[in-house]
């Protein structure tokens, strides 16, 4: 059986703290599910570095289970699409884009 929707939150102001956290937090919880008879699915695992400084800023290198965690820009979570610097535009975008248009009609107004 796979874990699904959990997400790890960690911040730091040095990046290298912020990735000894992460693995022993990722570590832990492969070990816990592991003792539940869950696991955690790699390919479907993603990592995201959120960071409002500007520049390029190396991503961090994380495993589980012996696969690398992909990096990746935007990722959704409970409906929610988050994005690096988490300005919400691709979540308003998508929600613009589903949101039905109501086309102006007859209006009835009376008691």
């Amino acid at each position: 059986m796979y874990v699904d929707d959990l997400a790890v939150w960690f911040a730091a102001s040095r990046m290298s703290v912020t990735k000894r956290r992460m693995k022993l937090d990722l570590n832990s919880l492969a070990h816990w599910t592991g003792s539940y008879g869950f696991r955690f699915s790699p390919s479907k695992t993603v990592a995201m570095h959120f960071c409002h400084i500007r520049g390029i800023h190396p991503d961090p290198d994380l495993f589980m289970y012996g696969h690398r965690i992909r990096c990746v820009e935007e990722t959704r979570f409970w409906g929610l699409l988050f994005d690096k610097r988490l300005t919400w535009v691709p979540h308003l975008r998508t929600l613009k884009v589903s949101l039905p248009v109501e086309r102006p009609g007859p209006y009835v107004l009376g008691g």
